[in-house]
Protein backbone atom coordinates (compact mmCIF):
# COMPACT_ATOMS: atom_id res chain seq x y z
CA UNK A 1 0.00 0.00 0.00
CA UNK A 2 0.94 3.48 -0.93
CA UNK A 3 -0.16 6.77 0.88
CA UNK A 4 1.26 9.95 0.16
CA UNK A 5 0.71 12.32 2.97
CA UNK A 6 1.13 16.09 1.34
CA UNK A 7 1.47 19.62 3.34
CA UNK A 8 -1.07 20.79 1.33
CA UNK A 9 -4.39 19.98 -0.65
CA UNK A 10 -3.39 19.24 -4.61
CA UNK A 11 -6.05 19.28 -7.34
CA UNK A 12 -5.71 16.01 -9.14
CA UNK A 13 -4.29 17.76 -12.18
CA UNK A 14 -1.50 18.54 -10.34
CA UNK A 15 -0.33 15.26 -9.33
CA UNK A 16 -1.02 13.87 -12.53
CA UNK A 17 1.93 12.36 -13.14
CA UNK A 18 1.30 10.06 -9.80
CA UNK A 19 -0.91 6.54 -9.95
CA UNK A 20 -3.26 7.98 -8.09
CA UNK A 21 -6.34 5.40 -7.54
CA UNK A 22 -8.09 7.40 -4.65
CA UNK A 23 -7.70 11.10 -3.22
CA UNK A 24 -8.95 11.43 0.50
CA UNK A 25 -9.90 14.90 1.13
CA UNK A 26 -10.99 16.13 4.52
CA UNK A 27 -13.16 13.02 4.77
CA UNK A 28 -11.74 11.76 7.85
CA UNK A 29 -12.89 13.57 10.57
CA UNK A 30 -9.81 13.08 12.92
CA UNK A 31 -7.42 14.87 10.16
CA UNK A 32 -9.02 18.27 11.35
CA UNK A 33 -7.10 20.31 13.42
CA UNK A 34 -7.94 21.12 16.93
CA UNK A 35 -8.90 24.56 18.04
CA UNK A 36 -5.63 26.10 19.42
CA UNK A 37 -3.50 27.98 16.76
CA UNK A 38 0.25 28.80 18.26
CA UNK A 39 1.21 30.71 14.82
CA UNK A 40 -0.59 33.69 16.62
CA UNK A 41 1.72 33.39 19.83
CA UNK A 42 4.41 35.69 19.56
CA UNK A 43 6.46 32.59 21.44
CA UNK A 44 5.14 29.96 18.47
CA UNK A 45 8.00 28.71 17.41
CA UNK A 46 9.55 27.42 20.80
CA UNK A 47 6.14 26.64 21.46
CA UNK A 48 5.83 24.39 18.58
CA UNK A 49 9.62 23.17 19.12
CA UNK A 50 8.48 22.39 22.54
CA UNK A 51 5.62 19.94 21.34
CA UNK A 52 8.14 17.31 19.90
CA UNK A 53 10.17 17.57 22.55
CA UNK A 54 7.14 16.72 25.22
CA UNK A 55 4.78 14.55 23.32
CA UNK A 56 2.17 15.75 25.94
CA UNK A 57 2.35 18.64 25.75
CA UNK A 58 -0.94 20.54 25.43
CA UNK A 59 -1.46 24.15 25.65
CA UNK A 60 -4.88 25.53 26.26
CA UNK A 61 -7.75 24.98 23.74
CA UNK A 62 -5.16 22.77 21.75
CA UNK A 63 -4.17 18.94 22.10
CA UNK A 64 -0.71 17.30 22.53
CA UNK A 65 1.13 15.81 20.40
CA UNK A 66 0.48 12.03 21.31
CA UNK A 67 -3.17 12.79 20.99
CA UNK A 68 -2.31 14.45 17.22
CA UNK A 69 -0.31 11.44 16.10
CA UNK A 70 -2.82 8.82 17.81
CA UNK A 71 -5.79 10.52 15.41
CA UNK A 72 -3.11 10.80 12.32
CA UNK A 73 -2.40 7.01 13.10
CA UNK A 74 -6.10 5.98 13.19
CA UNK A 75 -6.55 7.72 9.34
CA UNK A 76 -3.99 5.28 8.38
CA UNK A 77 -5.26 1.79 10.18
CA UNK A 78 -8.56 2.69 8.44
CA UNK A 79 -6.90 3.38 4.79
CA UNK A 80 -4.64 0.29 5.69
CA UNK A 81 -7.70 -1.67 6.64
CA UNK A 82 -9.80 -0.58 3.48
CA UNK A 83 -7.79 -2.33 1.11
CA UNK A 84 -6.84 0.91 -1.01
CA UNK A 85 -3.58 0.27 -2.43
CA UNK A 86 -2.83 4.10 -3.66
CA UNK A 87 -3.68 6.90 -1.48
CA UNK A 88 -3.35 10.44 -0.79
CA UNK A 89 -3.67 12.17 2.75
CA UNK A 90 -3.04 16.02 2.61
CA UNK A 91 -2.46 17.35 6.04
CA UNK A 92 -0.44 20.75 7.55
CA UNK A 93 2.91 19.89 8.20
CA UNK A 94 3.11 19.50 12.15
CA UNK A 95 0.80 15.95 11.77
CA UNK A 96 2.85 15.37 8.51
CA UNK A 97 5.62 15.26 10.70
CA UNK A 98 3.94 13.99 13.61
CA UNK A 99 2.93 10.98 11.65
CA UNK A 100 6.74 10.55 9.95
CA UNK A 101 7.67 10.56 13.28
CA UNK A 102 6.09 7.31 14.59
CA UNK A 103 7.26 5.74 11.06
CA UNK A 104 10.67 6.97 10.91
CA UNK A 105 12.24 5.57 14.51
CA UNK A 106 11.53 8.68 15.73
CA UNK A 107 14.38 10.54 13.97
CA UNK A 108 11.71 12.88 12.28
CA UNK A 109 11.18 15.85 14.53
CA UNK A 110 10.98 19.67 15.16
CA UNK A 111 14.25 20.24 12.73
CA UNK A 112 12.96 17.88 9.97
CA UNK A 113 9.58 19.73 10.09
CA UNK A 114 11.79 23.47 9.61
CA UNK A 115 13.37 22.49 6.72
CA UNK A 116 10.25 21.61 4.78
CA UNK A 117 8.92 22.96 1.50
CA UNK A 118 5.60 24.17 1.07
CA UNK A 119 4.37 21.83 -0.64
CA UNK A 120 5.62 18.75 0.33
CA UNK A 121 5.28 15.59 -0.35
CA UNK A 122 6.29 12.33 1.18
CA UNK A 123 5.87 8.56 0.09
CA UNK A 124 5.08 5.86 2.28
CA UNK A 125 5.06 2.42 0.94
CA UNK A 126 3.94 -0.09 2.93
CA UNK A 127 5.27 -3.73 2.60
CA UNK A 128 4.42 -5.35 5.78
CA UNK A 129 3.77 -3.58 9.05
CA UNK A 130 6.37 -0.64 8.58
CA UNK A 131 6.40 1.59 6.05
CA UNK A 132 9.66 2.83 3.55
CA UNK A 133 9.54 6.59 3.78
CA UNK A 134 10.85 8.97 0.72
CA UNK A 135 10.66 12.70 0.50
CA UNK A 136 9.38 12.72 -3.55
CA UNK A 137 8.30 16.75 -3.75
CA UNK A 138 9.60 19.49 -2.48
CA UNK A 139 7.90 22.94 -3.62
Amino acid sequence: MQILPMKVTYKPRDLQNFCIIKILKASFPALMSGQFNPFFHPNWYEMLRNTFIDLELCYEGGESSNAAIKRALSVITDVRKNGDNNVVIATHGNLMSLLLMQFDNKQFGFEEWDALSNPDVYHLYFDGTSPTIRRIWMG
